[in-house]
């Protein structure tokens, strides 16, 4: 993943930058590079038109085309659902107001939202990568355990194990999810986006 976090930096890097930006060597870059095209993370663009003598390098960049992300926000008034590519392009969204905000009440019908964009998103020949979920409150650790979240009343909820569970419920098992506090979320240098999942071998983002 140095590879594909050194492309998400600095699109249209050539191999040979890769090189240089991750400290591998060119063979091992050429073999991880290929890999990561076949598989849908990378593609390659037009030949760059350098001026040199020889082979001109080819810029790579993420491919947008493949696979997908599920990112949801829950608030105070309503719940918010979006599936976007690994480029950022939202390709499908979803809302509904909250008006029961029990633990229960909010899980279950936030895996109904995620549940039916996963389904459109398989549909359109995606793979799904996994589900980022804010919560306002407070979030612990990897676990996804909301330790407090005082506009909803809520203490201690195992928000990561009981989500999983009722996705599981809605013929979703084994989706990588990931739950942090909202604001957390919406600081994209507070983010490791990207996150081990089962739907695939490598790491993949939320």
């Amino acid at each position: 993943m140095a590879i594909v976090r050194a492309v998400q930096r600095l699109p249209g890097l050539s191999r040979a930058d890769l090189s240089k930006e991750t400290g591998l060597t060119k063979s091992t870059i050429g073999l991880l590079v290929q890999d990561l095209i076949d598989e849908g993370w990378l593609r390659e663009s037009d030949v760059q038109a350098t001026g040199a003598i020889g082979r001109r390098p080819t810029p790579l960049f993420l491919d947008g085309m493949r696979m997908a992300i599920i990112g949801a926000d829950v608030s105070i008034d309503s719940i918010n659902v979006l599936t976007v590519s690994l480029t950022g392009d939202v390709l499908n969204d979803v809302s509904e107001p909250l008006t029961d905000h029990s633990p229960e009440a909010v899980i279950h019908r936030l895996a109904a939202l995620v549940a039916s964009l996963i389904e459109q998103a398989r549909s359109d020949g995606r793979l799904l990568l996994g589900v980022g979920v804010g919560v306002p409150g407070t979030v612990f650790g990897q676990q996804g355990t909301v330790k407090l979240a005082p506009n909803f009343a809520w203490r201690d909820v195992a928000f990561r194990a009981n989500l999983a569970h009722e996705l599981a419920l809605l013929g979703v098992p084994d989706l990588s999810v990931l739950v942090q506090n909202d604001y957390d979320v919406a600081d994209p240098e507070s983010v490791d986006v990207f996150q081990p999942g089962p739907d695939c071998d490598r790491w993949t983002g939320l």
